[in-house]
């Protein structure tokens, strides 16, 4: 995991995993909004499914899921969020996905960088993930999203 930018849009952490997926979220519990950049065409059900609880269980609460199987990733997502256990009840918490399946990388990390908000909640913590994919095809995409989170806010 990566600490890539510390600015007044907030912290920018960055990583490239691939299979099989061991998540650990830099932000300690609070919440962050996730860009998933999925490179890795074929990944089995199970693996897709245990990232997904680990990164909702890790306090995830906005997320943009572009690549192979977005809408799956994003999916999947809304699955683990809503088989969480809430002994006590509705917590207030809320998750909110996007899938840019289809849609140029560069589009989705726009959307990433100036939509991340709910009500009034605005995003401060973000991470980029990337799964699959070389150190290129990485490096690509953290260059493109520093550079969004390095503009003025719109």
């Amino acid at each position: 995991m990566d600490l890539v930018l510390n600015n007044h849009r907030g912290v920018l952490w960055a990583a490239r995993l691939d299979p099989p997926f061991a998540f650990q979220s830099p932000f300690y519990g609070l919440d962050f909004a996730l860009f998933l950049v999925v490179f890795h065409g074929s990944v089995e059900d199970q693996a897709r499914e245990g990232l997904c609880d680990a990164v909702v269980e890790s306090g995830c609460r906005f997320a943009v899921c572009v690549g192979h199987g977005g809408k799956t990733w994003s999916e999947s997502l809304d699955a683990s969020f809503l088989d969480r256990d809430l002994d006590e009840g509705d917590d207030g918490s809320f998750l909110l996905t996007a899938s840019h399946q289809g849609e140029a990388i560069d589009e989705a990390a726009f959307f990433f960088a100036n939509g991340m908000r709910h009500e009034d909640t605005v995003a401060r913590n973000f991470l980029v993930l990337c799964l699959g994919g070389d150190e290129a095809a990485y490096m690509q995409v953290l260059n493109m999203v520093v550079s969004l989170f390095s503009a003025p806010v719109l």
